[in-house]
């Protein structure tokens, strides 16, 4: 999204054909981590130094990696923080998640990535938010912030409203008579988390606005 997540869309066409950092598209994560000579690894360092790039017959890209567990440099203080900020993510708040994406790999994510940036405010929130994402692309969207959880405001009085899992080409005054398809066929992003306008109003210089309302 520009900003701290990444996603890979591939065609279904390709299941079961891949292979690689982004694994074998076969429906089931926990093979991914497969060595380039087949073997199936816990290691992400392993995993990721055997698929390196050879330039010459003896010379690699880049160096090995190493698996590195930033909670232990951390501290038990600042571990046992980010567990207990991360919980949320197994709480009640996403429980109706819970059943569609398994919150394990998005816990352990995130008080892996909260022991590197506890003082940054918005790490938690990016962490949430990606979860929040995959559950709306799955079909089970949550209402997870609160005034006192990652509010995210929406400019004043445009009638504007955040939205997960949003559409990334939204319905404005210059496209609301093109067939809906017609507008997702040209738009090849995935939903996307933003200010969006209410599913019967367009978007217009910014602001939400009944269809009949439109300039002529």
């Amino acid at each position: 999204n520009g900003d701290s997540y990444a996603e890979v869309s591939i065609p279904g066409t390709y299941k079961r054909k891949l292979c690689g950092l982004c694994g074998n598209f076969n429906g089931f994560p926990q093979d991914d981590l497969r060595t380039r000579l087949g073997q199936i690894t816990n290691s992400p360092a392993l995993f990721g130094n055997s698929w390196k790039v050879r330039i010459k017959l003896d010379y690699y890209s880049c160096k090995d990696a190493k698996d590195i567990d930033p909670c232990i440099k951390a501290g038990y203080r600042v571990r046992k923080v980010a567990t207990t900020r991360c919980a949320v993510i197994k709480s009640n708040v996403f429980s109706r998640c819970h059943r569609a994406i398994s919150p394990e790999p998005f816990f352990a994510s995130c008080v892996y990535d909260m022991c590197v940036c506890m003082d940054n405010p918005d790490c938690l929130c990016d962490i949430l938010s990606s979860y929040a994402h995959v559950c709306a692309k799955a079909g089970v969207k949550v209402q997870w912030r609160t005034n006192n959880l990652c509010a995210f405001d929406c400019p004043a009085n445009s009638g504007l409203v955040f939205d997960d899992c949003g559409p990334a080409c939204p319905r404005t005054c210059e496209n609301m008579n093109t067939p809906l398809g017609n507008v997702s066929e040209n738009c090849f992003k995935p939903c996307v988390a933003s200010c969006q306008c209410a599913a019967n109003q367009v978007l217009n210089n910014g602001r939400c606005i009944d269809p009949k309302d439109c300039p002529k």
